[in-house]
């Protein structure tokens, strides 16, 4: 039962995204929404930490991880949609810019390895830390101007980072921690 509890904390944060969808679509979030957004955070932090402590961190996990990862993000998404139309016009240049290079980054890494990167990286963990801070802020507290457009540029970056990384790496491997990491790993294959 243990060995699963990775597998669990996933599936969680795959259910939250819809159920904070359903509480955004009439506009009026809160508290709740704050917890559901913390759940999720909790829940993506601590499936990769018990997989390692566990012996379970396969390759399958890992990229299970990453399409949940993406799979709540859309959720988030279609909630600010919904609940705070205005602030996602205001921010669209960006909004449109951070889409098209994750799309560009997604069909990079499956052009050259048929599947999906799964690169964890520091810029991808800081990308969601401030992401996390500006969803909460837009959703719990009011919307942060400053905090959501770092976080969507710093979120741009660490997309672009993972095409490099993509680049540099001759086949699929998993927790990659930077493009120096990456490189660092070419040179002993």
């Amino acid at each position: 039962m243990r060995r699963s509890i990775p597998a669990l904390l996933i599936a969680c944060q795959f259910l939250l995204g819809p159920i904070l969808f359903l509480d955004a679509r009439d506009g009026q979030t809160g508290i709740g929404f704050g917890l559901g957004l913390i759940a999720a955070l909790l829940s993506d932090i601590f499936d990769g930490i018990i997989a390692r402590r566990l012996g379970v961190a396969t390759p399958r996990l890992r990229e299970l991880d990453s399409w949940v990862d993406c799979w709540f993000c859309l959720w988030i998404a279609a909630s600010a949609w919904v609940a705070h139309r205005e602030t996602i016009v205001a921010f669209a240049p960006l909004f449109i810019v951070w889409l098209a290079t994750n799309l560009l980054a997604l069909s990079f890494d499956w052009i050259k390895y048929r599947r999906f990167a799964s690169y964890h990286a520091y810029s991808s963990k800081l990308a969601g830390l401030l992401l996390f801070l500006a969803v909460f802020a837009l959703f719990v507290t009011g919307p942060n101007s400053f905090l959501l457009g770092l976080a969507l540029v710093v979120a741009i970056v660490s997309h672009l980072e993972r095409m490099v990384i993509t680049a540099i790496l001759p086949e699929w491997t998993p927790d990659v921690l930077s493009f120096w990491h990456a490189g660092q790993l070419r040179k002993t294959k």
